[in-house]
């Protein structure tokens, strides 16, 4: 089993939270290689943390978002007979806290599972049905079939401006293009399709929603009683550090 995995980071300040580092830490036992990208800019302490995990940091200008960081390493840099070369692509990016579950126990559930690619949950809305892209792994049989890399080279935009856009053409449209090319896919959390901003707390304490997203705290998301029982769940029931949250929540919002 060869495993890649590229890290999507963004941070407006170029800083490189202990929440990061513990991500990383924790993902990396499982890959054979990792590429770190990086929009927009990145301090001189945070390229010394990122190095520690890979020599590949890949510092771009901040567009595209987190497709365009993707896309321009599988088009630009790696190519399509890398990619198909691979067992296995994970794609992550900085947007959630955690795991709370480590991703040696979370791969190794899914390991039992016998689809095409798998995210950490699913959202059913009978209309742009998708598994959420923050965290999301490609197999074999996606990747070399072509229709993948394909994909992403015609329809993802390295240098677009529109979040809209992304969620259209990446999140939503890949899913759906995978899907009905008979492509298989499941997810590790059955959320029940409760949202994993706003009941976060119901989300990992009774579906085991293994990651807590870093919107929960942004203003239209933030209800101060369900974050505090939500902390104190994760603090109570899991060898979470949960400091990697508060400092980053505190400098962020």
């Amino acid at each position: 089993m060869r495993r890649l995995g590229i890290f999507s980071f963004y941070d407006k300040e170029g800083i490189v939270d202990s929440y990061i580092e513990y991500l990383i830490e924790d993902l990396i036992l499982l890959l054979d290689k990792l590429i770190i990208v990086v929009n927009g800019k990145l301090n001189k302490e945070g390229k010394t943390i990122f190095e520690k995990y890979t020599k590949q940091v890949i510092i771009r200008s901040n567009t595209g978002f987190d497709a365009g960081a993707y896309s321009d390493v599988i088009v630009n840099i790696l190519g399509e007979e890398e990619i198909k070369n691979w067992d296995e692509l994970v794609l992550c990016n900085d947007t959630f806290y955690g795991p709370f579950v480590s991703f040696c126990d979370i791969f190794d559930h899914m390991n039992h599972c016998s689809t095409d690619f798998w995210g950490l949950n699913y959202i059913e809305n009978h209309l742009w049905n998708h598994i959420q892209s923050y965290f999301i792994v490609y197999r074999s049989r996606v990747l070399q079939s072509g229709k993948f890399f394909k994909y992403i080279k015609k329809n993802i935009n390295i240098n677009e401006t529109e979040i809209t856009n992304i969620y259209a053409f990446f999140e939503v449209g890949l899913f759906q293009y995978l899907v009905n090319c008979g492509f298989r896919f499941s997810v590790y959390a059955g959320t029940q399709n409760y949202g994993v901003y706003d009941s976060a707390d119901i989300c990992i304490e009774k579906y085991n929603f293994p990651v807590l997203k870093k919107k929960t705290f942004a203003p239209k998301y933030f209800d101060y009683e369900r974050q505090v029982y939500t902390l104190q769940n994760i603090e109570l029931n899991t060898n979470y550090d949960i400091k990697h949250i508060l400092s980053n929540a505190e400098r962020q919002y």
